[in-house]
């Protein structure tokens, strides 16, 4: 990344064919005479997850501002307007034949001592304001189609009014001369999803062509059939609406809610794929909505305490370092700050004898404990190639195994090295070794820093190890040194330095702060490093040449695919933080990072590693991990032999024994392995412990049997939630749904998420024979409902439910 990408320089007009829902329509854009657009969640995007979120948020500052009676609370007052406004709606459709309500028709519902309902009115719309932003990917659009003479029509369907939503497009940016018409659904009295305002459209431009529309929006109900009744071409544009197999609807399930007001952002920039392919947009997706929110945010806390502290330079630790010095430039420049920002080339190798005053036996058992060291990356760390010339026939021996390894001369192998080892002798070799270590480092320090006065090193973290041998070394050499070690996480294991006077800071926490989701994140943090990395191998030590000391840099240990795949994760990452400072600007006050906010920071990537989707836990867990600590080990994250240790122990033992560390079953992801296993065997566990998720918890048993009885193809009875939530187990299950069936011919002919409901008659003429009953009542009369439809014509269903578990033949 080191030529100029696009999200370096401002957002131009151009920008809407990075859009991968937007770019579909490249090879006809010049055609379109008119452009049509949704308004909410498409034109205009909210700082917050749901629109009812909204009420909340009014609720808190009409008690601030004491527009609502006392003792009324902010969920009480959300969940008054909503009722206010369905009370609005059914009595309109008695009286006018349809629902589409006005504002103050609203507001007409609500009780009269809840306060001032005038104000409280204007506020709505001031909160509003507060918390909409303009898509500039549509806006980009827009001023990229009007170059040709495009019409720009609006259509909402929206109980406001079209003045109030003109000005909350003017408050956010857009140019009023960019839109020629608009038409709201209360005004015209008929929505998008009736056909009404698509009419109301074409009858306004009776001289252009059908075929020279197209309409953008989020509903498929309302945006995508509405305008094909009408034959106008359609583009759903689902930046906002959730996958259920996504990661925000699992965030959902393991967090609760996530940084609401990064939400719609997050989406924004993942969806700013388009020039990847299919295979590839995940690792861009991963970047842009996940990783990219963690790091900008880590890249700002770090670049507030150089502010505060007024720190003259910044030096992120190599190989994460490539990707951080980039973004903290980015972040730099972004907040107009002078600061010098350098990347270190240090690593846990090239440092860790350089900030030793000995070599003592806590140091010698420490290596014997370390993964994958074997005797010969020990000889070769401490340059013992003559003294322990005796050794080399086991050097390719595990430390941690030399304790079984019985020698004919009695006795076994590590003991034998320890003998060695801490002999006068070797002893006196090895103070070199570490004197010259120290020296190196030290020397490529000086150059690269010039002064350690008011300096910040940046790392990913953990335990602050190669942080500790920097200050040891410097200490040692009687160097003086004003440094702080900032970590993104810090485990607990960073008292100690604390203790010993290092000034080292975690962002998600430090010391035992939000130790429930710090000990995962370091229990398995191997794909998170992995995913930082760049085209350089690990800094194994120092050299002089030309009178410099220079970095010896390690062999890579990854092919040029997995290269590939971790560059476009990262380019996802930079897409990010373009849209962060956009919305930054746009919203100053509502993208802070106060401290509360940190722990949830911490939270988005500690789901990935406790609740990974299938989709993370296939790519993440075929990277190569590099240990980066003398070995010339590399693996897989996720293993065969893992899989069928899983497999064997079976998921909940696996896990279990996982959760005590690397040792217990030397598996470095345990969750991945048993996702791969099974996609949804710890989504299951955590829907269990989740209220508001309690039909999805109950349909899952039922996609079990389903399962279990090698069922591929459904049609579920029940278009409601519980149905409806069968839809989305049994699609995480690889399960296909056909159909809905349900006793409402008002539902007949209309889709959920892409399914027709149809009756139960039609399902007789279509051949299904597989049903799965997707409700909670009356499951026996459904059930002999259909047995009795397919006695009729001589045939027998399969019949899936909770009430009998198994399956029910007629």
């Amino acid at each position: 990344m080191t030529s100029v990408q696009w999200w370096d320089k401002p957002f131009d007009d151009s920008l809407w064919k990075r859009d991968r829902y937007l770019n579909t329509i490249i090879g006809y854009v010049n055609n379109i005479k008119v452009l049509s657009l949704d308004v909410f969640d498409t034109l205009l995007l909210r700082t917050c997850e749901k629109p009812v979120d909204v009420f909340y948020l009014v609720g808190q500052q009409a008690i601030q501002m004491q527009l609502v009676r006392n003792g009324l609370t902010a969920k009480e007052f959300q969940e008054i307007r909503i009722l206010a406004e369905r009370k609005a709606r059914f009595r309109l459709k008695k009286e006018a034949g349809h629902d589409e309500v006005t504002f103050e028709q609203i507001y007409e519902m609500l009780p009269q001592n809840i306060g001032d309902r005038a104000k409280i009115m204007n506020l709505e719309l001031e909160v509003e304001r507060q918390v909409c932003y303009l898509n500039p990917n549509i806006e980009s659009l827009i001023k990229s189609v009007k170059k040709n003479g495009t019409k720009i029509v609006l259509l909402s369907d929206m109980y406001l009014s079209s003045e109030q939503i003109k000005r909350l497009i003017s408050s956010s940016g857009l140019e009023e001369s960019l839109i020629d018409f608009m038409f709201v659904s209360n005004e015209e009295g008929g929505s998008k999803a009736n056909g009404n305002l698509f009419h109301k459209m074409v009858t306004r431009f009776p001289n252009e062509n059908i075929d020279a529309y197209l309409h953008i929006g989020d509903s498929a109900d309302a945006d995508v059939y509405g305008a094909i009744q009408f034959g106008i071409k359609a583009i759903h544009y689902k930046v906002i609406p959730s996958d259920f197999e996504g990661v925000f609807e699992w965030e959902k399930v393991r967090h609760h809610d996530i940084l609401p007001q990064l939400q719609s952002i997050r989406k924004l920039a993942g969806a700013t794929s388009a020039e990847y392919p299919e295979d590839d947009q995940f690792w861009f997706r991963f970047g842009a909505e996940v990783y990219g929110p963690f790091l900008a945010a880590y890249c700002d806390w770090i670049l507030d305490i150089c502010v505060q502290e007024r720190r003259k330079a910044i030096y992120p630790f190599l190989r994460e370092g490539i990707l951080l010095t980039g973004m903290l430039k980015k972040a730099a420049q972004m907040r107009q700050l002078d600061i010098k920002i350098e990347p270190l080339y240090v690593s846990r190798q090239a440092t860790f004898l350089a900030g030793l005053d000995a070599f003592d036996e806590e140091h010698f058992g420490n290596l014997f404990e370390r993964n994958h060291f074997t005797v010969a990356d020990l000889i070769r760390m401490l340059e013992l190639e003559k003294e322990l010339q005796a050794y080399l026939e086991f050097a390719h021996i595990p430390l941690s195994e030399s304790a079984k390894i019985v020698l004919p001369q009695g006795g076994n192998l590590k003991q034998s090295l320890k003998n060695v080892l801490t002999s006068s002798v070797v002893q006196e070799k090895i103070r070199e070794v570490i004197d010259k270590r120290r020296n190196d480092l030290v020397q490529y320090l000086q150059q690269t820093c010039n002064s350690f006065d008011g300096i910040v090193t940046v790392d990913l973290g953990f335990k602050g190890t190669i942080q500790r041998s920097i200050n040891a070394a410097l200490k040692i050499s009687g160097i003086p040194f004003d440094i702080s070690h900032l970590l993104a996480v810090g485990g607990e294991e960073t008292k100690h330095h604390l203790l010993a006077g290092l000034d080292i800071r975690g962002f998600t926490g430090n010391s035992g702060e939000n130790h429930d989701l710090i000990k995962t994140i370091m229990r398995s943090p191997e794909f998170l490093e992995e995913l930082l990395m760049g085209e350089i191998g690990s800094t194994l030590g120092y050299e002089q040449h030309q009178g410099a000391s220079k970095p010896i840099l390690g062999k890579l240990k990854y092919g040029e695919e997995e290269i590939r795949k971790k560059q476009i994760c990262q380019e996802g990452v930079m897409a990010f933080q373009a849209y962060w400072y956009y919305l930054k600007e746009k919203k100053s006050q509502l993208i802070k990072i106060p401290d509360a906010s940190k722990r949830d920071f911490a939270k988005l990537i500690h789901r990935v590693i406790d609740m990974p989707t299938a989709e993370e836990a296939h790519h993440f867990g075929g990277l190569t991990h590099d240990d980066n600590f003398g070995s010339e080990h590399a693996s897989s994250i996720c293993t065969k032999e893992d899989l069928e240790l899983c497999n064997r122990l079976g998921s909940e033992h696996f896990l279990e024994l996982g959760r005590f560390g690397f040792k217990a079953t030397e598996v470095y992801w345990p969750q991945g392995v048993v996702t791969r296993s099974d996609p949804a065997v710890i989504f299951r566990h955590y829907l269990k412990n989740s209220t508001a998720h309690g039909y999805l918890y109950m349909m899952s048993h039922l996609v079990s049997n389903l399962r279990q009885a090698h069922i591929h193809e459904i049609t579920i009875y029940g278009a409601g939630d519980v149905g409806q939530s069968l839809l989305k187990i049994a699609r995480l299950n690889q399960i296909k749904v056909a159909y809905f069936v349900d006793r409402k011919p008002s539902l007949w002919g209309q889709k959920i998420d892409g399914v027709e409901v149809i009756s139960l008659t039609s399902a007789l003429s279509k051949n299904i024979n597989v049903f799965a009953v997707g409700s909670l009542s009356f499951i026996s009369d459904i059930i002999m409902d259909i047995r009795t439809k397919f006695q009729d014509v001589g045939r027998s269903p399969q019949i899936f439910s909770l009430q009998i578990g198994k399956e029910a033949q007629g």
